[in-house]
């Protein structure tokens, strides 16, 4: 009876987690979650999940006159309650909450700064912002009018825009994110903008360590937050 159940319970929640991981990568909404270049390992293992325990569960059914067959217990249907919320609420990218409890961080400047493109406004991810304010020697960024695009967080003093980043998932993902000097309201948090603006340069006195990177915006129009939300 224990192995009847076992092979039952087991092929049972292994298919829906297959089907759960097919749908995601169907739908698109595996960035969420990995980076992009993970749909093909996915949709195999997904696959796999989903069609193998079914062909050995039909192959059971040979030998099932010599068994004694038994129902699927009801604490089996907990084990598929979470796959199941999955399935009809679809959960959003990382937002707001990770980049106002995150702080923001850098990313490393690799090699020699490239020459900016000759734009105004000069369109940049908020990564390379970051960099060319952080560790370009030419200041190249100064009296450049740039455009930036993210979400909204809050911070004590304004709000500022934001973008998640990850290395690999998302339990690795940190948010990148530039101050806005910008008059009326803060918009709410999460609200997906564009903001055309200024670099403000930091004191020079001020401790690197401590420096918060900044725009003047002179523009801030919503837009509709894009198909892959992460910054890579």
């Amino acid at each position: 009876m224990v192995v009847a159940v076992n092979r039952t319970t087991q092929t049972l929640v292994v298919t829906v987690i297959g089907a759960f991981v097919l749908k995601i990568c169907l739908e698109g909404a595996h960035v969420r979650f990995v980076k992009d270049w993970m749909f093909w390992p996915l949709l195999v293992c997904g696959t796999f999940l989903l069609v193998v325990p079914l062909l050995l569960a039909w192959a059971q059914r040979r030998n099932q006159e010599e068994h004694h067959q038994h129902g699927v217990p009801a604490a089996t249907w907990l084990m598929l309650a979470p796959v199941a919320v999955a399935f009809a609420i679809s959960p959003p990218a990382l937002g707001s909450y990770v980049a106002e409890r995150s702080g923001g961080q850098t990313p490393q400047a690799s090699g020699v700064m490239a020459p900016l493109l000759d734009e105004d406004p000069l369109p940049l991810t908020l990564g390379m912002f970051l960099s060319y304010a952080d560790y370009d020697p030419d200041r190249s960024l100064a009296d450049r009018r740039v455009l930036l695009e993210g979400f909204v967080s809050h911070r004590e003093d304004g709000w500022s825009v934001s973008r998640i980043t990850m290395s690999c998932c998302a339990a690795d993902a940190y948010a990148l994110t530039v101050q806005v000097h910008a008059d009326g309201p803060r918009p709410a948090r999460d609200t997906w903008v564009q903001v055309i603006g200024t670099w403000v340069e930091p004191d020079p006195a001020q401790d690197p360590l401590t420096v918060v990177q900044a725009v003047r915006a002179e523009r801030v129009s919503e837009i509709a937050e894009p198909p892959q939300p992460y910054e890579y």
